[in-house]
């Protein structure tokens, strides 16, 4: 009787837990709906049939919106998307460059590929209706080949007209019809606080659009030249190298060209080349193939504390040494000097000064204010074109010296830096190892990509190599296209060809 009686118990057990499992399943087993099509049908649903806020009762943000709309509809036909590429050479594995190099029996069928490969990316600004567009100098140094894509979907070739590095400044030249070019602002019309924005191509991307404020102006350049920038907050976003910073009413306030940050990414703070150097560069460029800056001849200095009380002035460029000849000698500047303005342009430091300078036409007569023993003067004086190389050549402070050399022919090795081979790194290497290693290869040289930093070269052209000066001295010797390097690479000794 009792095991009937268990077995009762166990049974409706099992079945309450069946029930109950089946009541679970049904209520969160996901695949299966919770309510069937029928009853979903029958389900009210009543959408939203009109705005949260009608555009009447915002009529100023509404107005806003459609001002900034149209603003950038208008002015993004002008901006280009700019794409390079390069030829590389491909060496199979097991092959001795030196056949090929020299033509030695044995080279053939052991060639090098060649395969074209992308070099960089960035944005341009059309500036004429002939087909010239202004980008940076960096964003197509790396390349032999330029694809320009108009917003309109066209890609077409563009020729590098002109270049500046100096300034991060190229001219480009595409051969298409029905362009629509984007004027430059005036410089002085530029005003801190001012809303403008950024547009280029980002990652390829076309059609981007980030916008800020004027944040300042006359941020001191990082280049030898010593121009300034235009700072905002506008995101520059990688890619968006090259492209405009434009203002209000569609002007091209500066050629957006780097970013401050730590980590690659934008952090509000992007610096843009002003319009007035732009231009200028632009229009050297197409007049003489090159920039030609203009120049007053002085090395120049900032007023510290110690010079605010003996030359009685808070702010200005103060003159160090004029050098001979130049225009300044002719205006009659003196050592001691601090120019306060320029034409209409206030001077604060010497920064300023050199911005504000290479801003003005070369033989444009100008009027300088001038602080002379604490009394003010006016000076004039015709701005003069720059010697070569008077911005890279010379010793700082050495107004008018030249010592680079002349132009020629670009070495493959160009933008190769090297130092003696560090006590540290020639405890690494094989005794007797003798050579110069590699601290830096610029982007745009014709070996970025065949050498890197700490790469030891022993031979060039298969000259052996003992310290940087007569590495230096082999290339100003030879005037080939091509050399011949014999490398140590950690613990591997190879050739490489740059050409």
């Amino acid at each position: 009787m009792m095991k009937k009686i268990l077995f009762l118990i166990m049974a409706c057990v099992l079945a309450i837990g069946t029930v109950a499992k089946l009541k679970y399943d049904q209520v969160h087993d996901r695949s299966a709906p919770a309510v069937s099509p029928e009853t979903a049908a029958q389900t009210p649903f009543t959408g939203a049939e009109k705005p949260a806020i009608e555009p009447g009762d915002v009529k100023l943000l509404q107005a806003l919106d459609d001002e900034y709309t149209n603003l950038v509809e208008t002015v993004m036909p002008s901006v280009v998307s700019v794409t390079t590429s390069r030829i590389v050479q491909l060496y199979p594995r097991g092959r001795n460059p030196v056949l090929d190099l020299f033509g030695l029996p044995g080279s053939q069928g052991n060639s090098a590929r060649q395969q074209r490969i992308p070099a960089g990316v960035g944005s341009g600004v059309i500036v004429s209706q002939e087909g010239h567009i202004v980008t940076n100098y960096h964003v197509v140094a790396s390349g032999d080949q330029i694809k320009v894509q108009l917003n309109d979907g066209r890609i077409a070739d563009a020729k590098v007209i002109g270049g500046d590095q100096s300034l991060d400044i190229a001219v480009l030249k595409v051969g298409e019809t029905g362009l629509r070019p984007l004027p430059f602002a005036e410089a002085t019309r530029t005003k801190v606080g001012q809303l403008v924005f950024a547009i280029g191509s980002p990652f390829g991307f076309e059609e981007t659009v980030t916008s800020g404020i004027v944040s300042a102006i006359g941020r001191p350049a990082v280049t030898e030249m010593g121009s300034e920038f235009v700072q905002t907050n506008a995101d520059i976003n990688p890619g968006n190298s090259g492209g405009p910073l434009i203002n209000l009413r569609g002007e091209i306030v500066g050629i957006n060209t780097w970013i401050f940050s730590q980590t690659g990414a934008s952090v509000g703070i992007g610096f843009a080349i002003p319009s007035d150097i732009v231009r200028r560069a632009l229009e050297s460029i197409i007049n003489t193939g090159g920039v030609e800056r203009g120049y007053l001849g002085i090395s120049m200095g900032d007023v510290t504390p110690d010079l605010a009380k003996r030359l009685k002035v808070r702010k200005g460029a103060v003159v160090d040494r004029v050098g001979q000849d130049s225009p300044a000698e002719h205006a009659g500047l003196r050592a001691d000097d601090v120019i306060v303005s320029i034409g209409t342009r206030r001077i604060d430091d010497s920064a300023s000064l050199r911005t504000n300078v290479l801003g003005l036409a070369i033989g444009e007569a100008v009027e300088m204010r001038v602080v002379r023993a604490g009394q003010e003067i006016r000076i004039a004086v015709t701005i003069g074109k720059a010697p070569e190389n008077y911005f890279t050549g010379g010793p700082r402070g050495s107004p008018g010296s030249s010592t680079a050399p002349a132009d020629r022919t670009r070495s493959p090795l160009e933008g190769v830096e090297v130092v003696r081979i560090p006590a540290r790194q020639r405890r690494g290497l094989s005794r007797g190892i003798e050579g110069v290693m590699v601290s830096r290869v610029d982007a745009d040289s014709p070996a970025s990509g065949v050498l890197q930093p700490s790469d030891i070269i022993e031979e060039v052209d298969q000259q052996p190599v003992s310290d940087p000066e007569q590495f230096a001295q082999l290339l100003q010797d030879s005037s080939s296209d091509k050399h011949l390097l014999s490398i140590i690479r950690g613990r591997t000794r190879s050739f490489v060809v740059v050409r």
